[in-house]
């Protein structure tokens, strides 16, 4: 299975990291011990513990909630339990700077009157900014203390933690879901708990885990910067080689209640338990996550976390933009359709007069029905792509557009097809697109003339020769019914003029929800997305880790020796009741090798499969059974009036020179297409391989008199 991607949301880590991240989303608390009577360690004194299955895993202040099906359950096995009766104490608390010599926690930022640190985001690599130091302490809670003591020793030396940072987009006060200012904003809210700004992981050492974390979001200093709340967790065990199995995870409060059993968090290629000693994939799932809808009858909105210093066991700081490095095309969402996704794709940035908060997301790609206007912010961007002030002097971007694209406004010189403009400050400026007489092939550039070669770097554009320097250029599609890959769904769905900022879900299609392909440029017609992160999960790296994941059977195969896949293909399915066969003829299946490539059908296996999702409606193998006939332009052929492979009557390969070929295949069988009784909703993936290359394509389909005809002419 092939990915054009590197996944976005996995990580792959040795043994301290893996120990920490599975810590860091919880992880089996099992710790069964017959009797609960002295806890093993000082940090858990006074914790819940059941006989049969240890000390519980609680968040501080809220009550037991545990899957329905137990401690190693998923939330998503039904309504949790939740025993109002007990309440999680303090255990873990974060806060921002280098502790390593504090004997007690001391209050967190914004407590007491007591102001927030700003910080530049970045740090590490990026060469803009620092990474926020922070100290996660073991402690015995609020008592003696206001805050409670540092629980230092040895006891947990070496244990994994873990510390995450979460921003409050909105600037409602609160990071989470919350109907506190209404529910209009509330898959943005969402947003801010799927989506982590920053994350380190490694071990306890002394009843502390003091590091640094590198912050990627932030918004310009003028509009107040981003407030980011630190949580954090930390993994108790007697074992390090079995933590995942020895031991109860222990927490900050979080804006959601972490998977508990590791196998949510860990994806490996073989059976439970990981190899602690080897490398492993840690994915950050917000579909395995326990967040409730806000005013939960009996919980409320337990995860919407204060960011006024009022929450005992975080912190929170601010973090600022850099300094400019360019331009880049905005545009403001729209909540009522937005969709929450763990990938990050949203921005705050000051509205058009500097008067409010607004949220943006950058404006790429874009798709313009023929007779539309669109209108975007052009907004001055930090190396992160966060947007930035200019604290004095003026950017200067010239737009260009081109194949009939026209700049409606600004238009200071008349032509609406070049526009030089000024940035003075993060509200940028507001650019409107007419696209009525714009090309299938349209774009506009954002160039800027003083952009340094690192900016252009970070830019993904090669430095040219010439004075001005191109820093974006925005594809756009005429048209909102573009389909890029062909698969059925269209690159922008929902129809806001840019692509990808409402991708589907597999339950937004199955209800019939306007929304943009989760993964344009790879075939995914079920737009199955396992781990909630905005791309589908044929085109994220997930169907790499593990094929048979929801969706992966649809996804294109490896290519290696075709240049064009289907270029033409037809396809018949005739469903008969009783004891007549069923009936599935393909037909002018057109495909082209790549230059140089040879294909030998009589010699290699050749496999054709018809499915949609994850149904496979039809597969078969023809392992070297295709006859050749001829010697330029050769024939490869198979007939068998019994059927005996899955009921292939005839199947053909014919070469018609220059690398193209046309396939064929007819086979017909009692019951051959029972998957198909309950019907196809929009059309088929066909899959043909030979050998070890091959590849899908969509067609769509229609019912007829006939049965199912599905096809694809280009």
């Amino acid at each position: 299975m092939s990915s054009g991607r590197v996944i976005c949301n996995l990580i792959e880590l040795s043994l301290t990291a893996l120990l920490a991240a599975v810590l860091l989303l919880g992880a089996s608390s099992a710790n069964a011990q017959g009797v609960c009577t002295t806890a093993p360690y000082a940090v858990l004194a006074g914790d819940v513990c059941d006989p049969d299955t240890g000390y519980l895993p609680l968040m501080p202040g809220l009550p037991l909630i545990l899957p329905s099906t137990g401690v190693n359950g998923l939330w998503t096995d039904g309504e949790p339990s939740i025993d109002p009766s007990v309440s999680g104490d303090v255990d873990l608390a974060v806060r921002v700077g280098d502790l390593s010599l504090s004997s007690e926690v001391p209050p967190p930022a914004g407590q007491g009157g007591s102001s927030l640190l700003s910080f530049t985001a970045g740090g590490g690599s990026t060469g803009q900014g620092v990474e926020v130091p922070f100290t996660l302490m073991l402690t015995d809670g609020p008592g003696a203390s206001a805050y409670g003591s540092v629980l230092s020793g040895v006891e947990l030396d070496d244990r994994a933690c873990a510390v995450y940072a979460f921003a409050d987009l909105d600037g409602d006060g609160v990071i989470g879901v919350s109907n506190a200012d209404g529910s209009a904003d509330n898959e943005v809210e969402k947003q801010e708990a799927f989506a982590h700004v920053g994350r380190q992981v490694g071990p306890l050492w002394d009843g502390r885990f003091v590091s640094s974390v590198g912050i990627q979001v932030a918004a310009p200093a003028s509009m107040g910067g981003l407030v980011v709340k630190l949580t954090g967790g930390a993994y108790t065990g007697s074992d390090l080689s079995i933590i995942w199995s020895d031991g109860t995870p222990i927490f900050t409060a979080w804006p959601f209640f972490p998977p508990l059993s590791p196998g949510e968090i860990i994806r490996l290629n073989d059976p439970n338990p990981p190899n602690p000693y080897g490398r492993n994939m840690i994915q950050f799932d917000p579909q395995d996550f326990f967040l409730p809808a806000p005013d939960h009858p009996v919980l409320g909105s337990p995860f919407a976390l204060s960011v006024a210093g009022d929450e005992p066991t975080t912190d929170q700081f601010i973090s600022v933009s850099g300094p400019p490095v360019g331009a880049r095309l905005f545009q403001e969402i729209d909540y009522s359709g937005f969709q929450a996704s763990s990938r990050m794709l949203i921005r705050p940035a000051p509205s058009s007069d500097g008067s409010t908060r607004v949220l943006v997301t950058p404006a790429d790609d874009l798709s313009l029905p023929g007779s539309s206007v669109m209108r975007l912010r052009l907004l001055p961007v930090d190396i992160l792509g966060n947007v930035a002030d200019i604290n004095g002097g003026r950017i200067l971007v010239k737009l260009q557009a081109t194949d009939g694209l026209a700049i409606v406004d600004p238009d200071v010189d008349g032509d609406p097809f070049i526009e030089s403009v000024e940035l003075g400050g993060a509200t940028g400026v507001a650019i409107t697109l007419d696209a009525s007489s714009a090309g299938v092939s349209a774009s506009l550039s954002v160039s800027e003339p003083t952009l340094t070669a690192r900016a252009l770097r970070f830019a993904g554009a090669r430095a040219p020769t010439t004075a001005m320097r191109l820093l974006r250029q925005a594809v756009v599609r005429r048209g909102s019914s573009v389909d890029s890959d062909r698969d059925g769904i269209p690159d922008d769905g929902d129809g806001s003029g840019i692509n990808g900022d409402r991708p589907c879900t597999r339950a937004d299609l199955l209800a019939g929800v306007p929304c943009d392909d989760n993964c344009r440029l790879v075939i995914n017609p079920s737009q199955y997305d396992s781990d909630a992160a905005g791309e589908g999960n044929c085109c994220d790296g997930t169907c790499v880790l593990d094929s048979d994941t929801e969706g992966c059977a649809e996804c294109p195969q490896w290519k290696a020796r075709f240049r064009r896949a289907i270029e033409k293909a037809r396809v018949s399915i005739k469903l008969r009741e009783g004891s007549r066969n069923d009936v599935l003829r393909v037909r002018r299946l057109k495909f082209t090798t790549a230059a140089g490539q040879t294909l030998e059908p009589d010699r290699e296996s050749v496999q054709l499969g018809v499915l949609s999702g994850d149904v496979v409606h039809y597969w078969v193998n023809l392992p070297g059974v295709l006859e050749r006939n001829g010697v330029l332009n050769p024939d490869y052929a198979y007939s068998d009036i019994d059927g005996s492979i899955r009921s292939v009557r005839l199947a053909n390969i014919r070469s018609m020179g220059s690398g193209a070929y046309r396939a064929s295949l007819r086979a017909s069988g009692g019951h051959l297409l029972d998957s198909l009784s309950g019907g196809v909703t929009g059309g088929v993936v066909l899959y043909l391989a030979i050998g070890d290359d091959g590849f899908t394509g969509y067609l769509p389909c229609r019912e007829g008199r006939r049965g199912l005809r599905c096809s694809i002419l280009r």
